[in-house]
């Protein structure tokens, strides 16, 4: 069949580009799948300007770990790597990267087994897990044994002096928050009671199998106490356990988890404490470690350890412990009041104690007034509602914090911490 006219012109129109490609030793257009062509001129593009090719194999499914990439991914943007995520949502797999054509590999690896096949690949590879201690490979990761000496400063600060830990057995960072945790409060001369589950659960260790254990232990605690759990799902838990015993949380136990996973936390029973880890920074030292490593420099002997943020204050270590009985229940009922018309009138009227006897049993145990501790608790309320919703209008968080309007709150808060609510708000995330 003849052709029409506008196929011959379109057949001539062709015959100038393809030899223009030739000349230039490119390839004609390929009529294979569009990933084929990227990965094509990707190839291309790695030839051509020599950038370095990354790929970090990691659980990208979890939204916890974005930070660890998105430290990643700043890092090589400015050394102008082709990075390349794993494919597998939950569970990398090394042993099929053998073989890969790349430049680097940056890794979680958990078991001794990941630890194997990422020796095997040959590369350059920085591991940015503390489930082992001894991997044999270099490794960048929030200081383990700084989370736990955060964790008893804190509730130091809150006046606690019976402290517990729950982590997991033969997990090599649970053991460093552990020591970090004791060894911080032997400082002190204060003690520690563990209870550690068994290794990481899963189908083989049902969290609800160590149930009846965990609880018999968490009955055998004296209250006010501590209790710092390894991770934010661990202190959830922890959380649920209490509340099912009819312990309260904070106010007999103060509960904090590790991770600062913003999910779990605000959802938790009760509102849950967390140490944020740092994980964007730990991604970028890893990724700037990796450039050292593929540059030809040696293996550093000691983990690289990065600081962690601090911890995030929410409801369940919102306490202030003391020993005196009344004073304890007049700080209880301030906080489950504190939107309310409060005053120190009302207060020793519920409580059936005198102004001047509350006011003198306020000062011996807290070291300030009644009327003090109403007013920086209420700021606390206002700046951690602040701090979690910049819709939240000022009125809005003067209602729920007690305050009579808006100027009220901004005076008083300007008072107490030095700033008005606008500039805490563009202030970084606060951490105690």
């Amino acid at each position: 069949m003849a052709k029409s006219r506008l196929e011959k012109r379109s057949a001539h129109a062709t015959k100038p580009r393809r030899r223009r490609a030739a000349r230039r030793g490119a390839r004609p257009a390929a009529t294979g799948s569009h990933a084929g062509r990227c990965l094509a001129e990707e190839a291309v593009q790695v030839r051509s300007t020599g950038a370095k090719k990354v790929l970090v194999v990691h659980p990208v499914g979890d939204p916890q770990q974005m930070p660890f990439l998105r430290g990643i991914s700043d890092y090589a943007g400015q050394r102008g790597w082709i990075l390349q995520i794993n494919p597998e949502l939950f569970s990398p797999a090394l042993r099929d990267l053998v073989g890969w054509p790349g430049d680097g590999v940056i890794a979680a690896l958990r078991t001794k087994e990941e630890v194997a096949d990422a020796r095997s690949l040959q590369l350059p590879v920085v591991n940015l897990a503390g489930a082992i201690r001894d991997t044999g490979l270099p490794r960048v990761m929030v200081d383990q044994e700084a989370m736990g000496r955060l964790a008893a400063e804190h509730f130091m600060s809150c006046g606690l002096t019976r402290f517990a830990y729950c982590g997991e057995r033969d997990v090599w960072y649970s053991q460093q928050r552990r020591d970090g945790f004791m060894n911080r409060l032997a400082e002190e001369g204060l003690e520690c009671s563990v209870f550690e589950w068994g290794t990481h659960f899963g189908r083989r260790n049902p969290w609800y199998a160590w149930m009846e254990p965990t609880e018999a232990w968490l009955k055998s605690l004296r209250p006010p106490v501590g209790l710092l759990a390894v991770h934010d799902y661990a202190a959830t838990i922890l959380v649920d356990a209490c509340l099912r015993l009819g312990l309260r949380v904070p106010e007999e136990v103060a509960v904090m988890g590790v991770g600062n996973d913003t999910i779990t936390c605000e959802f938790c029973a009760v509102p849950l404490s967390s140490i944020a880890r740092s994980n964007r920074e730990v991604g970028y030292e890893s990724a700037a470690l990796l450039d050292r490593l593929m540059a030809g420099e040696a293996w550093p002997q000691q983990d690289l350890l990065v600081p962690p943020e601090g911890v995030v204050k929410r409801r369940s270590t919102d306490v202030v412990a003391v020993e005196d009985p009344q004073i304890a229940a007049a700080v209880r009922y301030i906080h489950e009041h504190l939107s309310a018309r409060l005053s120190v009138e009302t207060l020793g009227e519920t409580l059936c104690i005198s102004h001047r006897s509350l006011d003198l049993r306020f000062k011996k145990c807290l070291g300030c007034t009644p009327r003090d501790y109403i007013w920086r608790t209420r700021v606390e309320r206002s700046k951690r509602l602040l701090a979690g919703d910049a819709r939240a209008k000022l009125h809005q968080v003067a209602k729920a914090c007690g305050f009579t309007g808006a100027r009220h709150l901004r005076a008083v808060f300007q008072r107490v911490t030095g700033l008005t609510p606008a500039q805490f708000r563009r202030q970084p995330r606060e951490v105690f």
